[in-house]
């Protein structure tokens, strides 16, 4: 995601729900750079630590998908990872 992506993003998340103050959680990605976003006036975002999985429930789904579909597998394309 770019960063004119997540302009997009916001704007169109201000505008359905116009009458709430919205609190965005972002992970630290290179896409989220607060610094530079336009924040609509009723959208907040805070980033959680570095190195935090446990904060980041996302974290425990990737922990569960490796464990369960890719246990001790070596694949040899992207396309082989795709169909797994």
């Amino acid at each position: 995601m770019t960063k004119a992506c997540m302009d997009i993003f916001l704007e169109e998340l201000s505008n359905r729900y116009p009458d709430d103050y919205l609190l965005l959680i972002c992970d630290g990605a290179a896409c989220h750079p607060m610094d530079s976003l336009a924040l609509p006036d009723n959208v907040m975002m805070e980033t959680l630590p570095p190195y935090c999985p446990d904060l980041n429930p996302c974290e425990h789904l990737w922990d569960e998908i490796r464990e369960t579909f890719f246990h001790n597998h070596v694949f040899k394309s992207m396309d082989a990872v795709e169909n797994q």
